[in-house]
């Protein structure tokens, strides 16, 4: 994957919403499964092993959740941490059929953790879990049809939904290299720019200074040849000389000034201190 552009994706700051979805999930389930256990008025043991299977998902969840679940973790890990869900999911199902509710929360979890083919098949095991659970314990045909029925729907729509939100990642990845190519090429193109605009104004500075100051400065220096030559034997012509020699420099110096004064920023002549 190439670099996120320098705002982040949308999805980078959705960590906190996935926690609230999950914890959310998880206090639902809670509760449903000690309701469902007191209607029914089950062994006590069940409630303790449901529970406490469902309520170890949290810290399991905490532990993995900067490293694995939103950070650049490996394969290794992902799989590890979707391991022990498992383990705890299984433990649950062991003890009713209310914890597969849980599997809104834990699917997409997987795309989170792993790649999306082994994302795929940790849904799949997911979902078929309960059912092997279920024949194992002697389930009805109701149930287990019920069981299947609700766990292809899930991971239908599970890998499906997954699917979609990758090839948007994917797109969204791709848009942010072209963003970052465009913007070195649009830097490289002002980098050039500006060094021609500066080879431009040299060579018109070079051109300006030669045709007045620099003409100006060997009419000067022809003056003050010729005053020297004269300053003895014709003190008339050479004071001549000299006086123009003078307004020449004068001129020269009225040059320059406007040279210098064309040189100034076009935006600072008429705004005021502040804006400028």
């Amino acid at each position: 994957m190439s670099a996120a552009p320098p705002g982040g994706h949308a999805w980078d700051g959705g960590a906190r919403g996935w926690d609230v979805y999950y914890g959310v999930i998880l206090l639902g389930v809670l509760a449903l499964e000690i309701a469902v256990q007191a209607q029914q008025n089950l062994p006590a043991t069940d409630l303790v092993i449901a529970c406490g299977a469902l309520a170890a998902m949290a810290p399991w969840y905490l532990l993995h959740r900067r490293t694995v679940l939103y950070g650049e973790s490996s394969l290794a890990r992902g799989l590890i941490y979707l391991a022990g869900v498992w383990i705890l999911f299984a433990i649950a199902c062991s003890r009713g059929t209310i914890e597969t509710w849980v599997l809104l929360a834990l699917c997409p979890q997987c795309f989170l953790a792993v790649p999306f083919r082994w994302a795929v098949g940790a849904i799949v095991v997911l979902n078929l879990t309960p059912v092997v659970v279920a024949l194992v314990s002697g389930a009805g045909a109701d149930e287990l049809s019920t069981l299947v029925a609700s766990g292809a729907l899930t991971v239908a729509f599970s890998v499906a939904f997954g699917l979609w939100i990758f090839r948007i990642i994917a797109q969204s990845y791709e848009r942010a290299s072209l963003i970052e190519q465009l913007s070195r090429t649009r830097a490289e193109l002002a980098s050039a720019h500006r060094r021609a605009g500066v080879l431009a104004e040299r060579q018109r500075l070079s051109g300006e200074i030669h045709d007045t100051v620099a003409q100006g400065f060997t009419s000067i220096i022809m003056l003050l040849q010729a005053v020297d030559a004269d300053v003895e034997r014709q003190p008339a012509a050479a004071r001549r000389h000299l006086a123009l020699a003078m307004e020449t420099a004068r001129e020269n110096l009225a040059e320059a000034r406007a040279l210098v004064a064309a040189l100034a920023p076009a935006g600072l002549e008429p705004g005021a201190l502040d804006a400028a």
